[in-house]
């Protein structure tokens, strides 16, 4: 695996050239949740869009923890081999040994009072894809860490009266994994993907219904 390599002057033009792209091409970057949420947490996203990945940056400098790290593809880490430098580290998914390293360190981070981000699809796929399905990661880490809060976050992309599209992100309740309904470790996982489906059908709502004054804009 790749760990992350945190550089702070990096992230200062990296948070400057995020800022120009994502004005550039949305219109309007809509955000609901919590202020503050704990630290540390791990977040989890759905993964719909390559866009995800900017938006984190973006959210990480203006409405969560700034010390998150996320959790990428070995191959995608490759090819934007920079984003280490802004707190990715990567995955393997075809190497057990490597998934095993990656969830340790992803461990070894929170243990030290950092929040980890992952998008527990696995993959992108289509936003309105139904049902959500997690891999099983983001439960095997979440059990080992009881007293570790998992913090929801869904993100929806539009077209509507703007040339411009817009986003809406809304970030839900920390849930504690062992709270979650259920007894074994796969059902709990499951009841944390209907959470979280739960949560982006509610979001779709809000953008379909231009019901968005609850939100501001970010």
């Amino acid at each position: 695996m790749i760990r992350a390599n945190r550089k702070r002057w990096f992230e200062a033009i990296m948070r400057q050239i995020t800022h120009r792209q994502l004005r550039s091409h949305f219109h309007t970057i809509y955000w609901k949740g919590e202020d503050p949420y704990p630290s540390p947490a791990i977040y989890i996203a759905n993964h719909s869009s390559w866009w995800d990945g900017l938006l984190y940056f973006h959210l990480r400098h203006t409405v969560i923890d700034r010390v998150v790290y996320i959790l990428m593809h070995e191959e995608g880490l490759k090819k934007f081999w920079y984003f280490q430098w802004i707190g990715a580290y990567s995955v393997k998914k075809t190497s057990r040994r490597d998934i095993v390293e990656a969830l340790s360190y992803s461990k070894q981070l929170l243990k030290e009072g950092k929040s980890i981000w992952i998008f527990p699809q696995g993959d992108e796929y289509h936003q309105e894809k139904r049902p959500l399905k997690l891999e099983t990661g983001v439960g095997h880490l979440a059990s080992q860490l009881p007293k570790v809060p998992i913090i929801p976050l869904t993100f929806y992309y539009s077209y509507g009266h703007h040339q411009k599209g817009e986003v809406a992100i809304q970030g839900g309740s920390p849930v504690y994994f062992h709270d979650l309904e259920g007894e074994t470790r796969k059902q709990k996982t499951e009841a944390l993907e209907r959470l979280l489906e739960q949560q982006l059908n509610q979001v779709r709502q809000d953008v379909i219904h231009e019901q968005v004054e609850d939100y501001i804009k970010i």
